[in-house]
């Protein structure tokens, strides 16, 4: 038992440390797909096939106008983050609206500020959702509890994003 909370714990200091990188540490080089989708891979961790992100994914984001096209088929910094936040939100809300929530973003920041602004929000959300799980812990509550009070938590924030987006 002591073994498996070891673990617990071990995992959830790892998601309270999540962080993405900073925007003078991206790359301020072109970038070709592959280099793109492999560095948008690496930095969130999609290291499973269903969540990898796929040149033809980023060609599908640039046909729907999710994000700007490549100049001369390579890729920015600004393309990068697009496609950072792009991967994140549309696990949580439909491309419309992630298209939404960005152009609205950046349209008010600069996309150096936007973005440092969304980091601190992502190390943030991590940092309170392993927050409440080692509360959670402390109380002697069970992994299944946890982990269904962390679901319903990210349903209600979902649902209340998603009717912010439609005021």
């Amino acid at each position: 038992m002591t073994e498996d909370l070891d673990a617990l714990n071990e995992y959830l200091q790892s998601q309270a440390e999540k962080m993405l990188p900073p925007w003078n540490e991206l790359p301020d080089i072109e970038l070709y797909m592959d280099q793109l989708t492999g560095l948008v891979n690496r930095y969130l961790g999609n290291n499973t096939k269903d969540r990898m992100l796929t040149p033809a994914m980023v060609n599908n984001y640039v046909k729907m106008k999710v994000m700007p096209a490549p100049v001369k088929k390579k890729y920015g910094r600004v393309h990068l983050v697009y496609l950072l936040l792009i991967c994140i939100l549309k696990q949580i809300m439909p491309l419309s609206s992630v298209e939404a929530v960005l152009r609205s973003g950046l349209e008010q920041a600069e996309p150096e500020r936007f973005y440092e602004n969304v980091r601190r929000l992502y190390a943030a959300s991590f940092q309170e959702a392993a927050g409440i799980a080692e509360t959670m812990i402390g109380q002697g509550e069970m992994l299944h509890k946890m982990t269904l009070a962390l679901a319903l938590k990210a349903h209600a924030e979902q649902a209340l994003a998603q009717g912010l987006l439609e005021l």
